[in-house]
């Protein structure tokens, strides 16, 4: 896998790119960031307005850290490391979904 395929697939990327462009009030690219999120199976949320407006918010430190350990231990289907990792998220503010995913294809 290419470099530029790794960063299209990669949720960590992404999530990058949506805290960013939400703190530079650059909605549609926020949007656009939170779609490639969905097709790669997770669906982030907001408390408060700024899901529904994305309004400017901006992100706890750490965030962007918390949903990287979050992807990684999923990966590697640590369940005590998804439970922590989502924890800490949910109390500021991110709820992340992951889609379920079936072994039919």
């Amino acid at each position: 896998m290419d470099k530029k395929d790794y960063y299209i697939n990669s949720p960590v990327a992404w999530f990058c790119l949506l805290e960013r462009e939400r703190e530079r009030g650059n909605f549609e690219r926020a949007a656009e960031a939170k779609r490639e999120l969905k097709r790669l199976g997770l669906t982030i949320r907001y408390r408060g307005k700024a899901d529904k407006e994305f309004e400017k918010q901006t992100p706890e430190p750490g965030e962007v850290a918390l949903f990287e350990n979050l992807c990684n231990a999923r990966k590697n289907d640590n369940i005590i490391g998804i439970f922590k990792s989502n924890r800490k998220l949910n109390e500021a503010g991110v709820t992340v979904q992951f889609a379920e995913v079936s072994g039919d294809g």
